[in-house]
């Protein structure tokens, strides 16, 4: 199972490296940057999914399962370009055949 867990606490204020405002500047970044992209990402995998339902149907993979790989892989971008000198960790791109075991699911709630 393919599981993407972001959390915000408080190392982001407290940092022994110095760090922390780089950190914050780019969680705020993803927040706005994904926030936005959201709107047209959401209808766009929708939409594929429809018109591609007998293949997800065989392959087991809900909306839910590939709206979350879609939100995983466009973080992922994001981590890869945008915040590339701010990020130490990179996550990890999750491929397509694995869509059908991610957990991720976009929330109203979720900050990020």
């Amino acid at each position: 199972m393919y599981h993407c867990e972001m959390k915000w606490d408080s190392s982001l204020y407290v940092n022994h490296y110095g760090e922390s405002r780089y950190e914050l500047f780019s969680m705020l970044t993803l927040l706005c940057v994904r926030g936005f992209c959201l709107w047209f990402l959401i209808p766009l995998v929708t939409l594929l999914w429809l018109l591609t339902f007998p293949l997800w149907l065989r392959r087991h993979v809900s909306l839910g399962s590939l709206l979350g790989w879609a939100d995983i892989n466009f973080i992922a971008l994001i981590d890869r370009s945008i915040l590339r000198p701010f990020v130490r960790d990179r996550m990890k791109w999750i491929p397509l055949k694995a869509a059908g075991n991610v957990v991720h699911r976009i929330t109203i709630y979720d900050p990020m």
